[in-house]
């Protein structure tokens, strides 16, 4: 049997927030009351947990918006997250124009 050590100093180590926020996260999302498949969920979580990364959403993180048939309430919810709205640096930045199949989705924004 594996035993590992839990930090019970009282203090947030980096994973613990991480944590705390991913969970927060997932609340966020289930409260949105809308019909994300598992894809759409996947990314999302990997958009929320990636979003004090500079760099852009690696590729394989993005696959799974491209498989998703939740594309139109990704685009939705990825919108209300921006509070200047989605501009193109935040659609590169989310992979938007490779896995988007609707592109005049897109321009309705």
């Amino acid at each position: 049997m594996c035993c590992h050590r839990r930090n019970t100093s009282g203090k947030n180590t980096g994973s613990s927030v991480l944590m705390t926020g991913t969970l927060l996260s997932l609340l966020q999302l289930d409260q949105q009351h809308r019909s994300l498949d598992q894809n759409a969920s996947i990314y999302l979580l990997n958009v929320i947990t990636s979003r004090n990364a500079p760099q852009d959403l690696p590729y394989s993180e993005i696959l799974w918006a491209l498989h998703s048939r939740s594309q139109d309430a990704i685009i939705d919810i990825c919108k209300t997250h921006h509070a200047s709205g989605m501009r193109w640096c935040n659609a590169k930045a989310l992979g938007i124009g490779y896995w988007l199949r609707n592109p005049e989705r897109l321009v309705r924004s």
